[in-house]
């Protein structure tokens, strides 16, 4: 009977939520990586789901749009910042209600071309040790392939996992040029994402997606967007630099 009750509740959440994880990565510093989020999503307080995002401002988190949460009305939408372990957060964590989610106008959600999108807080997250903003970086600056890179998230909770781990996990991945990933994926489009992963398989980043930053350098580059479930290596992220107008004029537009 609570199974019959609970999925039509299951319904109603973002249809790439999932048991995903990062393989062959490790657990990530306390603080190493402050400007990290935790989107949680919370429908009639039984059921609660997370995206990854990251602070670009004190008062907007960016993540992938595919995490755009429907129904507004019977959801509830947060983020946690400064925590290690998003089911402990720390007494130094906040956690502040989202007030509008901004998806990119040609988002796709077959293609996932476009995957982005901007969270407006409530309030402004108060920035110290443990939350920090990330920078972003300079339109059509590229990333050269070799490059290695980071990505951070966590392993969420799944309505039918009960052992998901709650701690922000971290692997380094290099990019890869837009050939591998345009030979494994036919919808792939250089212009607006970037390929990454690691050749030996032994490690990437999410089974399918979790919306973490890929930061090279200290920029976040890219949004984690898709891969392959059965296959670790090459992975899809929208590429930051391509969307800087966009969310320059988006910024502009929300008054804190």
């Amino acid at each position: 009977m609570l199974l019959l009750l609970l999925l039509p509740v299951a319904l109603l959440l973002p249809s790439t939520l999932g048991d995903d994880k990062i393989i062959g990565g490790r657990e990530a510093a306390n603080d190493s990586h402050p400007y990290m989020a935790s989107m949680n999503i919370e429908i009639f307080g039984l059921v609660r789901k997370r995206c990854a995002g990251f602070l670009i401002r004190e008062d907007v988190v960016m993540t992938a749009a595919h995490c755009y949460v429907r129904f507004r009305d019977l959801n509830k939408i947060s983020v946690v910042l400064g925590a290690h372990n998003v089911r402990k957060p720390g007494a130094n964590s906040q956690k502040i209600d989202v007030r509008h989610q901004i998806v990119h106008p040609k988002y796709r959600r077959k293609t996932k071309h476009n995957d982005i999108m901007l969270l407006q807080l409530t309030q402004k997250a108060k920035l110290n040790d443990q939350v920090q903003l990330i920078g972003l970086p300079a339109k059509g600056e590229a990333v050269q392939p070799g490059t290695v890179c980071r990505v951070a998230g966590w392993d969420r909770t799944s309505l039918w996992n009960w052992k998901s781990l709650n701690v922000l996990l971290e692997v380094d991945l290099p990019v890869r040029r837009d050939q591998v990933c345009e030979k494994a994926f036919y919808t792939y489009t250089a212009q607006v994402q970037m390929c990454a992963g690691n050749s030996s398989r032994k490690r990437s980043a999410f089974r399918v997606d979790s919306e973490g930053a890929l930061v090279c350098n200290g920029t976040a580059h890219g949004i984690l967007s898709y891969g392959r479930r059965r296959r670790t290596f090459p992975q899809v992220f929208a590429k930051v630099s391509s969307f800087i107008p966009w969310i320059e004029s988006e910024l502009k537009k929300l008054k804190p």
